[in-house]
């Protein structure tokens, strides 16, 4: 990289509270982060644009309504001063017309960016089949390192709790010097469960295979 560049650290904010926190975390990180090339944190959102037609079957156009963009600036400005609270380094915004992971990507490669700062709303089911994941679309297609912000959720009770090691386990592992890692109770042989499928009498009968003549 060109010394004499800046160092883009690139935050996706979509001003949710979410959002919120990818800022924060992106400016944390311009603050912290060690380059010989100044640190420059710049801040993307994307106003996605509305396909409309005057006819049916007619020629699609695409338009935003000055509301939303009076909104995309508005959430820009805001997330430019919670920046700006946190890093003193410059803070450039920029208020895109294009679906999010597209926005995202092509200020990424306008700015040169070095990393990515993208957050995680964790959508389940249905919703993440259609909606997909903005994160994931970023991280697969992106050219450039990618930090995921996601929400502290350790008191989520889905999450599975890891058990403390086995004393025996580690007197083994001391007494061994690491050669051995498992007491005699965890080094049995536990017998893997098969699945056994058996297909009942006349299965596919009936079938044909047709030949050319």
């Amino acid at each position: 990289m060109n010394p004499s560049l800046p160092l883009v650290i690139l935050a996706a904010t979509d001003g949710t509270s979410a959002s919120a926190e990818v800022v924060e975390n992106a400016a944390r990180f311009a603050t912290g982060h060690k380059s010989d090339a100044p640190v420059a944190l710049h801040i993307v959102h994307a106003v996605v644009p509305v396909a409309v037609s005057d006819v049916v079957g007619g020629p699609v156009a695409t338009q935003t309504s000055e509301a939303e963009l009076t909104e995309g600036r508005a959430i820009l400005d805001a997330a430019c001063r919670s920046a700006g609270a946190l890093f003193s380094g410059p803070v450039t915004s920029h208020l895109v017309r294009a679906e999010p992971v597209d926005a995202i990507l092509e200020t990424a490669s306008r700015t040169q960016a070095a990393f990515l700062v993208v957050g995680s709303h964790d959508y389940k089911g249905l919703k993440r089949f259609f909606l997909g994941s903005v994160a994931e679309q970023v991280v697969r297609k992106a050219k450039c390192p990618v930090m995921v912000i996601r929400p502290i959720q350790y008191a989520d009770s889905r999450i599975p709790t890891i058990e403390p090691l086995c004393p025996d386990c580690a007197h083994v592992r001391e007494q061994t010097a690491g050669k051995n890692q498992w007491c005699a109770r965890h080094s049995e042989h536990h017998v893997r469960a098969l699945l056994h499928y058996e297909y009942p009498q006349g299965f596919a009968q009936g079938s044909q295979i047709i030949r050319p003549t």
